[in-house]
This record gives C-alpha cells, sequence and structure tokens, in this order.
C-alpha cells in the first residue's frame, strides 16, 4: 500500500522459513517503503480499511494473491 504495489513475494512463506530466498526481496520493499516518505498514519488507515472485509477464521492468502490494494 505504502508504495502502490505488491511485493513478488508470500510474507507468510518467508516467515515460516520455507522461501528463504526470498528474504531479499522483501527486504527491499521494505526499504523502498520506507524511504518514500509516505504519511505513516495514511497507509496504516488505508490497511486497516482494506482488511476490514477479512474473516478471522479465513486462511492468510499470499500478499502476490491480494488485489490491488492502491
Amino acid at each position: 500500500i505504502a508504495v502502490n504495489r505488491l511485493p513478488n513475494v508470500c510474507v507468510s512463506i518467508i516467515v515460516a522459513d520455507l522461501q528463504a530466498d526470498k528474504t531479499n526481496l522483501l527486504l527491499q520493499a521494505l526499504a523502498e517503503a520506507i524511504n518514500s516518505n509516505v504519511d505513516n498514519n495514511e497507509v496504516v488507515r488505508k490497511t486497516l480499511q482494506s482488511l476490514g472485509d477479512t474473516n478471522e477464521n479465513q486462511k492468510p492468502s499470499c500478499s502476490r494473491d491480494r488485489k490491488d490494494l492502491s
């Protein structure tokens, strides 16, 4: 949301240590978001708004499978 594009990684799989080779791509995406000087409050608001339609019992999906959140 912060950089108006989704990273080409599945965060939950990286965290589970199943795709450690993709960690650098995730870190690059995080660095880009940090260095883009976005309004953090606005990014949090948009993120929470986009998650408002999710179900607590729903299995988390990979970030690349989500719709464009911008």
